[in-house]
């Protein structure tokens, strides 16, 4: 190429470049602003290789590609099916200015650009009590001890290298892919006889793994474990030793939260697998996940917290966003009434914690398909504040009309969930009080209402 040519060619990339830096643009509003030939812009773009494509011939757009320290693109994403096989879904471009090309390689998934990370990534980003623990897990990516304030570059730099035992079925890279067909190392691998002596130590350890002051107010210790011989992937929360009356009573709010699953289940309603056990002093709930099959298979799984973001954006009630989902055709009828009906039974039993990342949705291709089980039900309006904990029974107010129903059926439930904790053999006689009282409250109001 003659010299001159170059500099031309490279002036008319400069000019180009500024417009790309702005966002994904079409050849012919690049020819415009760069006063050229659609020709010369086709030329431009088949020299350079940080060019993204997003579509296909006349309505395709370029975007500038973003390097990311640690991100090696593009990222191929896969789900992992329930029998366990990976299925490359699509290929993830990081594009100027802030944002993330989706380019989708099975036909079933939309392509799209997100203005940060995809929505159905949202979930798979570090949080809560584990999640605080990764940055000093893997010191050598040299992220922000704060999860909460990664970027979404460093956020995919974790997960394509050590993300393979995230909620739901996605995984990210050929790094964490790897990591997933290894299954290795087990988590926690514990044979269910074993189970209250390796307990203590497992808890022991992650406690003595948490950095000081990383874990915010309210989170729930716990820790994840394989339980043999079926490999059953399980979640299991512990209580504070219990020989004061803190401990205690975050041991009875364990011991509420596997009542609630039973009680729900008994009434029809889907909720988490869960078993409560004691030893080293502390009280133990092991949950089953539910994002988990046999055999090392998944189920695909989204928050209410990640679909109101990208398609709603209240961040309040669970009902709010459901009727919003709802009526833009991402909900069915029968989904949104149990949504609604699952609040006002939270609200029956002291759930003051309903927040959208509390309840999910089950997923297919990226779509929500039903709901996932009731899981952190718990009666979180009696959690220790400042080492003192409330005894009184709570009040109940009669909600707006169009809830009313779900609101009477739910009150009829959480009578059972009161009374049953009333009797377990596991709650303090404290607490068990505070069950005989509430169940009285609840038995009060429905009279009053169905007058």
């Amino acid at each position: 190429m003659p010299r001159n040519a170059k500099l031309d060619r490279d002036l008319i990339w400069a000019q180009m470049r500024q417009s790309l830096l702005r966002g994904p643009t079409s050849a012919a509003v690049l020819a415009r602003t760069s006063r050229i030939s659609q020709s010369s812009v086709s030329r431009v773009i088949a020299e350079r290789g940080e060019l993204v494509r997003i579509g296909r011939r006349r309505n395709a757009r370029y975007a500038l590609r973003r390097h990311a320290v640690d991100v090696t693109q593009p990222l191929p994403i896969y789900a992992i099916g329930e029998d366990g096989t990976a299925r490359q879904l699509a290929l993830l471009h990081l594009i100027y200015p802030q944002a993330c090309y989706f380019e989708a390689l099975d036909t079933d998934v939309p392509a799209a650009v997100f203005g940060d990370l995809p929505y159905f990534l949202h979930d798979l980003r570090p949080s809560g009590f584990l999640g605080r623990l990764v940055p000093e897990q893997h010191p050598e990516l040299r992220l922000p001890p704060d999860v909460r304030h990664w970027s979404a570059e460093q956020t995919l730099g974790y997960l394509s290298k050590y993300g393979w035992d995230v909620p739901g079925n996605i995984i990210v890279g050929d790094g964490a892919l790897t990591l997933y067909n290894r299954r290795s190392p087990a988590t926690h691998a514990v044979e269910l006889g074993k189970r209250r002596r390796r307990y203590p130590t497992f808890a022991d350890d992650v406690l003595g793994a948490t950095p000081p002051g990383s874990s915010a107010g309210g989170e729930q210790p716990k820790f994840l474990v394989t339980l043999l011989p079926e490999r059953t992937a399980a979640l299991v929360k512990f209580s504070p030793v219990t020989d004061n009356v803190v401990g205690r009573r975050y041991a009875d709010l364990l011991v509420a939260e596997h009542v609630a699953h039973e009680t729900l289940r008994h009434a029809g309603h889907a909720a988490a697998r869960s078993e409560v056990l004691e030893a080293g002093g502390r009280l133990f709930l092991e949950v089953l996940r539910f994002d988990r099959t046999a055999h090392g298979g998944r189920r695909g799984l989204l928050s209410l917290e990640a679909l109101d973001a990208e398609f709603v954006g209240k961040g309040t009630t669970w009902s709010e966003i459901a009727r919003a989902l709802w009526e833009q055709g991402h909900l069915d009828e029968g989904a949104l009434y149990e949504i609604e009906w699952r609040e006002q039974f939270g609200r029956w039993i002291g759930n003051t914690d309903m927040h959208p990342g509390n309840l999910s949705l089950f997923t297919e291709r990226l779509r929500p398909v039903g709901l996932a089980p009731v899981y952190d039900m718990v009666p979180m309006h009696y959690v220790p504040r400042q080492g003192n904990v409330l005894t009184q029974p709570l009040s109940f107010t009669r909600p707006l009309p169009p809830l009313v129903e779900a609101w009477l059926d739910a009150g009829r439930v959480a009578l059972e969930f009161w009374n049953a904790l009333a009797r377990h053999p596991r709650g303090s006689d404290v607490f068990r009080s505070v069950a005989r009282e509430n169940a009285v409250a609840v038995a009060k109001t429905l009279e009053s209402a169905t007058r």
